[in-house]
């Protein structure tokens, strides 16, 4: 007799308890590198450790699908959570390398999933660097692949991300093509002048330039327009959501801390406020489940999949400014100073908020729902 009972997904380690032994430490190290600046490779190195950066990769090359199984979408979402709790900078460079990962798996480019292991091994991350300035990024035809020309503007991780995934197009309004670099190359650069932001520093964020950076066809990720193919571009920015509620989750701790250490606890005023921050934090925290759920479900239709996600980014962003408006009011002039880790954690939270496209998004949720006939 034929079992056709489907066979279980078991991955070859556990992430949750990988990024459980680091949060503590990386949360630690963030105080430094907000301070100093740089990018945080002592953190990196214990996503390292823990197995983290190669678990997004499948098992033949010794992860565990983590972000392109569907049976990891939940871990991946605990992840992403605990490590932007302990620091949005290093959560935004990890969510960064999963989502590279994601697209070489679901859009089959074996090599370079192989070559990303082989720097995931390393100890290296990679990233997805799509932003365009003025000039933008522009590939011409060449023998056996493609040289390009131009330029990349908020680039995390710059100047330690080898292999970035990077969107690059024949001409203005042509559908992209996902190509992988090497930085390393001839002609390619970085320019991190620019980043002097008041969060996220530890994101080492800047300007990759490239004079006639030579990338083979090996080195292509699906074909032009894929980037943007729905639902995958919309509907994976929940990873994001899902690091800034971490920020969320730390300021509420540190807020509760706040109160107790101080004494004002017993103020009916500030434990309004803080009622207010505790639920709209719950709040955060439920719609950012809903939205990797609906978000990743490939039964639904791809529109509704799409603006569900768009749907709680536009409500997220209303949380998280009523959490950081309360706690700001709460705390008072010490959420400012630094070293004071609520000082940090808002500044990045603030600063990592800023996401592109959120109007546009908004108004896509708005037209989606106007058009439907039912609920």
């Amino acid at each position: 007799m034929t079992n056709t009972q489907p066979i279980p997904f078991v991955p070859p380690f556990d992430p949750v308890a990988g990024m459980a032994r680091c949060a503590e430490a990386i949360f630690a190290l963030d105080e430094r590198v907000d301070a100093e600046g740089g990018f945080p490779a002592g953190s990196i190195a214990l996503l390292a450790e823990a197995g983290l950066l190669v678990a997004p990769f499948p098992p033949g090359l010794g992860g565990g699908g983590l972000g392109s199984h569907p049976a990891t979408i939940d871990t991946l979402r605990t992840v992403l959570t605990m490590l932007g709790k302990a620091s949005q900078a290093v959560g935004r460079l990890f969510e960064g390398h999963v989502n590279a990962i994601v697209l070489a798996t679901r859009h089959g480019a074996d090599i370079v999933l192989t070559d990303l292991a082989g720097e995931a091994r390393a100890g290296r991350i990679s990233g997805v660097w799509n932003a365009e300035g003025e000039t933008g990024l522009r590939m011409t035809r060449g023998d056996g692949g493609w040289r390009l020309d131009g330029e990349k503007i908020y680039c995390s991780g710059a100047g330690a991300i080898r292999r970035p995934v990077v969107t690059a197009a024949t001409a203005p309004g042509a559908p992209p093509l996902m190509l992988v670099p090497d930085m390393t190359a001839a002609g390619a650069g970085t320019d991190l002048a620019a980043w002097r932001a008041a969060g996220m520093h530890g994101s080492v964020t800047g300007r990759a330039t490239f004079d006639g950076v030579f990338v083979g066809d090996e080195a292509v990720i699906g074909n032009p327009g894929d980037y943007y193919a729905a639902p995958d571009f919309a509907a994976g920015a929940w990873r994001v959501l899902a690091v800034q509620l971490g920020a969320i989750e730390q300021v509420i701790a540190l807020h509760a801390a706040f109160l107790r250490d101080t004494g004002r606890e017993r103020e009916p005023v500030l434990r309004s406020r803080f009622a207010d921050a505790a639920a709209d934090a719950e709040l955060a925290r439920l719609l950012v489940a809903a939205a990797a759920t609906q978000g990743e479900d490939r039964t639904a239709a791809a529109a509704d999949a799409k603006n569900y996600v768009n749907m709680a980014r536009t409500a997220f962003e209303r949380l998280a400014l009523a959490v950081i408006a309360a706690t700001r009011r709460n705390v008072g002039l010490s959420s400012f100073l630094a070293p004071n880790p609520i000082d940090r954690v808002l500044r990045d939270l603030e600063t990592y908020l800023r996401q592109p496209f959120l109007d546009a998004s908004r108004d896509s949720f708005a037209r989606h729902v106007l058009a439907r006939k039912g609920p």
